[in-house]
């Protein structure tokens, strides 16, 4: 098996291990880059490649093919952070700081760009996931608690939270600001 001469530290099992598992790593990586801001300058290609020096730097063992495509997608993940936070031109919101956000953007009497912004995205995740939206309309803008939604919704409150961790961090991912120069 691949792996184990991987794990032997075999010369050229990496890149044997590469070619075998490039067609699931690639549709992985771009499942990933879905996910992120249009415009994103990462290619599928280079982010297989990077997740694979971050892998081989680790040293982890490698337990079996699902574990090693589990540990391959999570430095996928790893590296879009890394280059997100290497680019530096856009300070993001924090999920919690948008939370926060919510209830001003929608009840501000003063139309501001950020309550703007704000409702604009909870449109756009209405779209994509409705239950998620309603999840997060319910719990921080009237202000119910994530057992009280659950019943509204009939729905296990960890279901609650799943969509509203989700449904704030997908926000969150898309509202930035430029810095203002000093």
């Amino acid at each position: 098996m691949v792996l184990g001469r991987v794990q032997s530290g075999e010369h050229g099992a990496w890149d044997i291990l590469y070619k075998l598992a490039f067609r699931r790593l690639r549709l992985t990586a771009a499942s990933l880059l879905r996910r992120e801001r249009p415009g994103h300058t990462l290619q599928a290609t280079a982010l297989i490649a990077e997740s694979f020096l971050k892998l081989h730097r680790i040293r982890q063992p490698i337990l079996g093919a699902e574990h090693f495509f589990n540990l391959s997608a999570r430095a996928m993940r790893q590296v879009l952070i890394d280059h997100s936070r290497h680019r530096g031109d856009h300070w993001k919101v924090q999920p919690s700081a948008l939370a926060d956000l919510l209830p001003h953007a929608m009840w501000s009497q003063p139309i501001t760009d950020e309550s703007i912004a704000v409702r604009a995205l909870l449109s756009r995740l209405r779209k994509l996931d409705s239950l998620a939206a309603e999840s997060i309309c319910l719990r921080y803008i009237e202000g119910l608690t994530l057992d009280e939604v659950g019943r509204r919704q009939g729905r296990d409150t960890w279901s609650v939270r799943t969509d509203c961790v989700f449904g704030l961090k997908w926000m969150a991912d898309r509202l930035s600001f430029r810095p203002e120069p000093k």
